[in-house]
């Protein structure tokens, strides 16, 4: 056996009881040049070298997986709208040439695909007041090209032929390619009465492209999304006889009719309305479960479900006697479901000192949960996505809740953290939320109350355009130094290229009023800023003892 040692060779005494002959001597010294040779190329291993490496492999390959799952979503997704386009296509199709029992099978397909997430998208209905539309048609891109994903009944859109499935080549002779989705969606709208022509050609390559003149039109969008459920009811009273019920859809219905009896809030009035739902997949030519589903929906608060629902069974019943009286029952809930309307617009995005919060609604019933905490917040107090902030009822513009102080977690009074009963107000456009917080100093060791105090404090919708700068609030003292009554915003760190910066603010600007409305402090005017990128805006600022107004455009 022969040893090698970085740096020097082999000890000569290793050798003496050997009887070397050519070979031997050979067999010898040829593994101790390979040993020499390697040992003067090879390096000690340096730790974090090693570690540096496995990292960065570790996150090249957390990469790939993501990338991979992405793709594979994206696929999946894809999937799902090329069946929903081909269902809805040879519904159509179906019904032009008369084939009714036909085309319902293709709508009822349709209705019943559940999207990768393990959803049911088509034949539900649209929470509160939709806007009219103006052409009715809705555009998914797959396979590198834009397709008609569905087509409102009664719209402009079907008036000139279009279907789903259907690639959109050009508008108005510019190629949809060239003007990507948002650009699309810019040249299909416009004013009410004017007209477009759409360039479209049906699935596969060998059909010819054709050209559709369609005429905008102002009309009520419906609350049932893509209005699959009210054309199988057209289509089901043109046959004789009607299609029948499964026996799994009355098996649901029933076990309604039995949450519905034993139904003492709107939690168990929920989930008999999810089983009229499940019954309704399987049978959405059935007019009656429409009228059940509609009535457990007004006992449940959901009065937009139920006028939605009302309106499907009086199309299917349309001479029926108590028509009438269905009808009177949707301009009541049409009240009830206005006063919510302003309940579902808050719904989205806010912002506070504390950081990013998402706000889901409920009926009247309103969370606000983090979506991305102060990065102070996070460390000290362990916050984290999803973590609860405030929550509440809504009755008008008033709100009246708890908050959820986190900073007394580790106190052994309040291990989940204290909760303080909160009040305030909404402003008119719904966009800035005024509270009082309630609070009381607790005594560490008795956990009693020491005293009590009150203080307010803001959240914002979150804006769309951006300043393109650092913005805080100035106090009192320094507004009066300044000469100035009131309150403003200070702006600090101009972004390069940004809205502030491309306008000619400058550093130490105090921003006095936005748009022609007064603001006092950053909440107020990120609740201002609700104007899509590129909208042009005024500005008063005050500035080396002067106020000036500046335009500047929203980036």
């Amino acid at each position: 056996m022969i040893f090698c040692s970085e740096g020097s060779p082999p000890h000569p005494n290793r050798f003496r009881t050997l009887r070397l002959t050519f070979a031997g001597l050979l067999l010898v010294l040829l593994p101790l040049a390979g040993c020499a040779e390697t040992s003067s190329t090879l390096a000690p291993p340096n730790n974090g070298q090693v570690r540096k490496a496995n990292q960065k492999a570790l996150k090249e390959a957390q990469k790939a997986r993501k990338e991979a799952q992405e793709q594979a979503n994206r696929k999946r997704w894809e999937d799902y709208r090329k069946g929903v386009s081909k269902s809805l296509r040879e519904g159509r199709v179906a019904e032009k040439r008369g084939k009714h029992r036909e085309a319902i099978r293709h709508y009822h397909r349709a209705v019943q695909m559940k999207s990768p997430e393990g959803k049911v998208l088509i034949g539900g209905f649209l929470k509160g007041k939709q806007k009219p539309l103006l052409v009715g048609i809705n555009w998914i891109k797959w396979d590198g090209a834009f397709h008609v994903g569905w087509v409102w009944n009664d719209s402009p859109a079907e008036v000139a032929g279009i279907l789903p499935g259907d690639e959109i080549i050009a508008v108005n002779g510019v190629s949809a390619l060239k003007l990507k989705s948002k650009g699309l969606s810019e040249n299909v709208s416009g004013q009410d009465g004017s007209s477009l022509t759409l360039t479209a050609r049906g699935p596969g390559v060998a059909q010819r492209p054709r050209d559709l003149k369609v005429v905008r039109k102002l009309f009520p969008r419906s609350m049932i999304t893509n209005n699959i459920r009210q054309r199988i009811i057209r289509l089901t009273r043109k046959i004789n006889p009607s299609p029948a019920v499964p026996e799994a859809a009355r098996r649901h219905s029933v076990r309604a009719q039995a949450m519905m009896k034993d139904a003492k809030d709107e939690e168990a009035f929920k989930r008999a309305a999810n089983e009229f739902e499940l019954a309704l997949q399987l049978a959405p030519w059935w007019k009656d479960a429409y009228f059940n589903l509609a009535v457990v929906q007004e006992n449940a608060k959901i009065p937009w479900g139920a006028i939605a629902n009302y309106k499907l069974y009086l199309e299917g019943v349309p001479g029926a006697k108590e028509a009438r009286a269905v009808q009177n029952k949707i301009y009541a809930l049409e009240v009830q479901s206005e006063k919510l309307d302003f309940v579902l617009r808050m719904a989205g995005g806010w912002y506070s000192r504390e950081g990013f919060m998402d706000a889901s609604v409920d009926g009247n019933k309103i969370r606000f949960v983090y979506r991305l905490p102060a990065s102070k917040d996070r460390k000290v107090y362990g916050l984290r996505k999803g973590s609860l902030f405030l929550s509440g009822e809504i009755s008008g513009n008033r709100f009246e809740g708890q908050h959820v102080g986190r900073y007394t977690t580790k106190v052994k009074c309040f291990p989940q953290g204290r909760k303080y009963k909160v009040k305030g107000d909404f402003s008119k456009k719904g966009r800035l939320l005024t509270l009082t917080l309630f609070n009381a100093t607790i005594d560490k060791k008795s956990c009693k109350v020491k005293r009590k105090k009150s203080f307010q404090f803001k959240i914002a919708r979150q804006n769309i355009g951006r300043m393109g700068s650092t913005i805080g609030n100035i106090t009192d003292k320094k507004m009066r130094s300044l000469g100035l009554g009131g309150k403003g915003v200070l702006l600090t760190n101009l972004t390069k290229g940004g809205t502030a910066q491309k306008a000619g603010l400058q550093e130490r600007d105090v921003l006095l009023a936005y748009n022609g409305v007064r603001v006092y402090d950053i909440f107020e005017l990120i609740a201002e800023m609700t104007h899509p990128r590129g909208t042009k805006v005024k500005l008063r600022v005050f500035r080396e003892g002067k106020e000036v107004n500046v335009f500047a455009t929203l980036r």
